[in-house]
């Protein structure tokens, strides 16, 4: 039985240009259930059909940004938006009917691989409708998400497929008011079908899903750390990042989150005796995997260290990894304005009943972006000091600018030569318009711009 399910099952999914779902399989031994009735798998998706007739809203429209298993932001083709998503030019949709593990904040088992699935056949689709679950758009418990029933034509065909119910039957998310849905009765008969045959959230074998990590860290993102650091202080935790700049033993690593449009970043002490080191794959615009303890040091604020590495063990879950070379950094551009702003953002958190809650919480930007790589254009540099050749870091420079509007900023520089050998000074930039790319860095309770090599410091003639 277990053979010929998993034959059905990749025929399915093979019709999304994926084998991803190869590892779903029952955890159900067939000789031990001779005796129970057979179940095989069913597409139900084939059988749901898209009635454009009906009183509920729809959309033909084109991806904006593909963020989770269960979530994708659209733009309409015709360009009327709903009045909660006309501010942003584009729609949040938030699957209705379905809950896919999470892989945006704390990393579940099975998140990434219906993240995968999702964007896999979004953008293979020949063409995209939403649907509205009742007669009209309704926002979900944020405020600015919408319960969106999403229908795709894959590849190739003619037809109109529902990609919640895919989801569902299989296994790659758990119901959410799904049998009290639009289309209730099938999504209840995909999630049993899902559910006896082990799929995926269902299967019950220990470190089942081939894409997630079982170590000893808890699976994050920055998102989820720089929004809930006081949680992760003194824990070993795991995320993909960019590194952004390496400076001798100092990372700066970074992560791009396009739900909120922040570049989150954070320090890391890479130590000197690393084994990490010497393999070459911890420098700067590489994707890695990073795995360390979580500080909040008073004076250098927020940081991951201890990052593990075992030369003989390479792939251990625990083990800090590369993912990409040369991925690259992001030199995100950035206005003082921006800079110097607070960012309230919708924080997810679970209750006591396992379910998701958004609670709004309000950051300094430096508080989510410290680490990250940034860029700012037409600074007027209107003072500024170099460190004295016998200070503790001689030769920094530290440049106080304004925009065209007055905001202010301050850049703080490592010591720069030029060609003949000497120091380059504060002088050299007064009262000259520069473009600058650096760090977010923290200068006791205040953040700054931190460049680390003179091309990055340029003056705009």
């Amino acid at each position: 039985m277990k053979k010929k399910f998993l034959a059905i099952l990749l025929a399915v999914v093979s019709i999304l240009g994926t084998t991803m779902m190869a590892s779903c399989g029952s955890n159900t031994d067939s000789s031990s259930s001779s005796s129970a009735p057979e179940v095989e798998f069913v597409d139900f998706a084939s059988q749901l059909k898209l009635d454009m007739d009906s009183l509920s809203q729809k959309e033909e429209v084109t991806i904006k940004q593909c963020i989770d298993g269960d979530t994708t932001h659209f733009y309409f083709k015709s360009g009327k938006y709903p009045e909660a998503a006309r501010k942003d030019g584009f729609f949040k949709a938030r699957y209705a009917a379905c809950n896919t593990p999470e892989s945006t904040g704390t990393v579940e088992p099975w998140g990434k691989t219906a993240s995968n699935f999702t964007k896999n056949a979004l953008t293979t689709a020949e063409s995209i409708i939403i649907e509205s679950e009742d007669p009209t758009w309704q926002t979900d418990s944020t405020g600015e998400r919408y319960k969106t029933w999403v229908w795709y034509i894959p590849e190739g065909q003619t037809e109109y497929r529902n990609l919640n119910l895919e989801l569902l039957q299989n296994g790659l998310a758990r119901g959410s008011s799904a049998s009290s849905s639009r289309y209730g009765d099938i999504c209840a008969k995909a999630l049993y079908n899902a559910n006896v045959l082990e799929l995926c959230v269902f299967n019950s074998a220990p470190k089942a899903d081939p894409n997630f990590f079982y170590g000893k860290a808890l699976e994050i993102t920055l998102k989820e750390l720089r929004t809930n650091l006081d949680k992760y202080v003194d824990k070993t935790v795991a995320f993909d990042a960019t590194i952004a700049i390496r400076d001798n033993t100092d990372i700066y690593f970074e992560d791009y989150d396009a739900e909120t449009g922040i570049n989150y970043g954070i320090n890391g002490y890479l130590g000197y005796n690393n084994p990490a080191v010497a393999t070459g794959f911890m420098e700067a615009s590489n994707r890695v995997r990073v795995v360390g303890t979580i500080t909040n040091d008073e004076g250098f604020g927020p940081q991951i260290s201890d990052m593990t590495y075992t030369e003989y063990e390479p792939n251990h879950p625990d083990n800090t990894q590369l993912i990409q070379a040369n991925y690259g950094s992001q030199f995100r551009e950035t206005s003082i304005e921006t800079f110097n702003s607070n960012v309230t953002l919708q924080v997810a958190t679970e209750n006591e009943d396992g379910e998701e809650v958004f609670t709004e919480k309000t950051f300094r930007f430096g508080d989510l972006t410290e680490g990250s790589s940034i860029s700012m254009t037409s600074l007027y540099v209107t003072g500024g000091k170099t460190s004295s050749s016998t200070a503790k870091s001689p030769n920094e420079m530290t440049l106080y600018c304004r925009d065209a509007s007055g905001k202010t900023i301050t850049l703080h520089t490592h010591a720069f030569r030029n060609k003949d050998g000497s120091y380059v000074t504060h002088a050299d930039y007064v009262n000259k318009t520069i473009n600058v790319r650096g760090i977010v860095s923290r200068f006791y309770e205040n953040f700054q711009i931190e460049v680390f090599v003179k091309t990055h410091l340029t003056i705009v003639e």
